[in-house]
């Protein structure tokens, strides 16, 4: 036999003191309000972000870096064309193979570059499987000061539009004169710990 007992408050008989139910209590639990935390106890159940919507989620994040010095003398001009494949020189490259041809991959490279002539702008570009025009360009000019080594980094953004496994490139040059790559002058600076670097983040859209 069922009852249904329909009350607005239930409390002890002085007002004091708690109360005591023997039973669990069945229900969503939706209608609760003002339960402070100090009086939550016991585990709480797992929490999935599964059925999340609208909010980016990573799916993988893949990296590569290196403290390897390199140098070269490809030059990237300094103009308003888009560097080519054919200009500068590779120094990394890194694949990946998303989960989903819709997700979004950012793809960060960072590098330590010097050029041999001064006052010449040293380009970082990035290229994708066999493109052979850069889908991203950063440039520092160098000062009076030859071979100084400049931090540089080049973020870009896009969708996927593949399953299949694709390339990312890092290719770099100056005006003129030799390129190094972490280094200066052709030689290594801080015993393979000033390293360049690219990273591959797929984030869910």
């Amino acid at each position: 036999m069922t009852s249904t007992l329909k009350i607005d408050t239930i409390t002890t008989l002085d007002g004091t003191g708690n109360i005591t139910v023997d039973r669990p209590l069945a229900g969503s639990g939706a209608g609760l309000t003002s339960l402070p935390a100090a009086n939550l106890t016991g585990a709480l159940p797992a929490i999935s972000g599964s059925n999340l919507t609208g909010v980016g989620k990573v799916v993988q994040v893949v990296t590569t870096q290196t403290g390897a010095v390199a140098s070269n003398t490809g030059t990237i001009p300094h103009d308003d064309t888009i560097p080519t494949s054919g200009e500068g020189a590779e120094f990394m490259s890194l694949a990946i193979t998303p989960t989903s041809a819709t997700n979004r991959l950012i793809i960060t490279m960072h590098a330590m570059l010097s050029c041999s002539a001064a006052q010449n702008e040293r380009m970082l570009c990035l290229f994708q499987d066999s493109g052979s025009a850069a889908i991203a360009v950063m440039n520092s000019r160098q000062t009076s000061q030859t071979s100084a080594s400049t931090d540089m980094t080049v973020q870009h953004s896009m969708i996927a539009g593949t399953t299949s496994s694709t390339t990312f490139k890092m290719r770099a040059g100056s005006g003129a004169g030799t390129t190094t790559f972490n280094g200066t002058g052709g030689n290594r600076e801080f015993g393979g710990a000033n390293v360049s670097s690219i990273t591959i983040w797929e984030i869910t859209v």
